[in-house]
């Protein structure tokens, strides 16, 4: 699921729960301050507006629903290889028709309210106290296609002596929605179930971003004061535990990712990962989306079955040293299938080589200690002799962040100012010389008089190289509790 589904999803979720919110405390004012005061509930709702609260409820609830519909990539079309051949790249058109892999809208029952904030939620009197019986405290919805629902109806029923309110319904995972209802009507928190009267806790699983064995949780708040306590209460709560196995139709190995480690800038790198049909189902890679000169992307069908695709991808030599990473989406040519992700990741070292190689981060320094790091930074044995000075600690103001995770001085800027007064006095950075013209270490501490809060500098180190780098910043960073 990806930030935007995400967000949808929740926004749906809040604006149900507003929209049922306002229409209950409409319709059954009367009745839940009656059956509150019987109860000793003492559940206050707060000054809301409700048309502003309905309109945002609604609109969520719109726009939840338009992203629940399918949406098929661009790009993608219908069909699958040929037989007896095994299509290379560049990726051929499709040919034919192939299996279609629905994705269905997730939807459940409208959520009741949330617990209002400033809720005080008390005992009920003696004799009084509801009880409620859950018919299953655990589900296996076993496996889930991508992007299928499955849904369960868990039954319940009062067999107290007081009225049972359920408070809330609290899902521990996105992948996983509930809803209530009694006696055949959606339920909103707060309305009493009397004694003998029974409900369904409705909860669906949709698999969608995982793959595998999956366990999440549904949470019910009650006013039963038998049972365990919430952070939102002092009593009342009752998981249900729900779990199943999320089955893709398409699956790459390893998810994806492509790790080359750590190589020398300029080596030619080129490494694959394999793209299942995890039914037997043939398949085309029609299109590559989000590729750069960094990194060249090709596919090919393993064999002439094409249910396994092979996607290469080949380093250029002109990555820059440092960190990268580069991530594709892969479409398929099956309706309704959504872009598939891969990635390459390493790190491409330099003439000169930093460990470790993004920087110190001290972290967390318990006020009034003392800490060091130790930055190495090692270059070729076939390159100019490494002369380092005394590296300087500058503000790190005057940088900015260039490719491969390094940083250079700001534009027309010929020197860096010296790092904020108020960190000077108390960071130091030591040089040695480990093995003669290539490697050497730089210890840098905090000293215990270092004030409380975060601190930051940038450490300036001259190399001597006349091909280059002459010049590495390495970022220093911590924060002292």
């Amino acid at each position: 699921m990806n930030l935007r589904t995400r967000t949808v999803w929740g926004l749906s979720v809040v604006g149900a729960k507003l929209h049922n919110h306002v229409f209950a405390s409409i319709s059954d004012s009367r009745r839940a301050r009656d059956v509150r005061a019987r109860t000793g509930l003492g559940v206050r709702l707060l000054g809301m507006g409700p048309l502003l609260l309905w309109a945002l409820g609604s609109a969520s609830l719109a726009w939840a629903q338009h992203e629940g519909h399918d949406h098929p990539p661009a790009g993608s079309s219908q069909g699958h290889p040929g037989e007896g051949s095994v299509p290379k790249s560049p990726l051929p058109p499709s040919t034919g028709t192939g299996q279609a892999v629905a994705s269905k809208p997730f939807s459940a029952p409208a959520f009741p309210t949330l617990i209002p904030s400033g809720t005080k939620l008390e005992k009920p009197p003696a004799g009084q106290e509801p009880k409620v019986v859950f018919s299953a405290l655990e589900h296996d919805f076993g496996p889930i296609d991508d992007g299928a629902v499955k849904s369960t109806d868990v039954t319940f029923k009062n067999q107290g002596k007081g009225p049972l309110m359920i408070l809330n319904v609290r899902p521990s995972c996105a992948c996983t929605l509930g809803g209530i209802e009694v006696e055949g009507k959606p339920y909103n928190f707060g309305e009493p179930i009397l004694p003998g009267q029974s409900g369904i806790l409705k909860i669906a699983m949709r698999a969608t971003g995982f793959s595998g064995e999956k366990t999440t949780q549904v949470d019910v708040v009650t006013n039963d004061p038998s049972l365990p306590p919430t952070f939102e209460t002092p009593f009342g709560q009752v998981t249900i535990k729900v779990k199943g196995k999320g089955v893709r139709a398409f699956e790459f190995e390893n998810f994806g990712q492509i790790d080359i480690g750590s190589v020398r800038m300029g080596t030619e790198v080129e490494r694959s990962v394999v793209l299942r049909s995890t039914k037997g189902v043939p398949f085309q890679i029609t299109d590559i989306q989000g590729r750069d000169d960094m990194v060249e992307w090709t596919a090919e069908a393993v064999d002439a079955k094409a249910v396994e695709w092979r996607l290469k991808a080949k380093l250029s030599p002109k990555i820059p040293a440092g960190m990268f990473a580069r991530q594709v989406m892969v479409l398929i040519n099956i309706p309704g299938s959504q872009p598939i992700p891969a990635m390459i990741r390493g790190r491409i070292r330099g003439s000169v080589d930093l460990e470790p190689p993004s920087g110190l981060s001290f972290k967390i320094v318990p006020l009034g200690q003392e800490q060091k790091l130790t930055l190495k930074v090692k270059c070729d044995a076939d390159r100019t002799p490494l002369k380092l000075k005394q590296p300087a600690l500058c503000d790190p103001r005057d940088f900015v962040p260039s490719a491969g995770g390094t940083y250079n001085t700001r534009p027309n800027l010929q020197t860096p100012r010296p790092m904020d007064e108020k960190f000077r006095p108390h960071l130091s950075a030591t040089l040695r010389e480990v093995e003669p013209d290539s490697s050497f270490e730089i210890d840098v501490r905090v000293l215990s008089t270092m004030p409380a809060g975060s601190f930051s500098a940038m450490m300036l180190i001259e190399t001597g190289l006349p091909d280059g780098p002459n010049q590495i910043a390495v970022p220093i960073t911590g924060f002292v509790k």
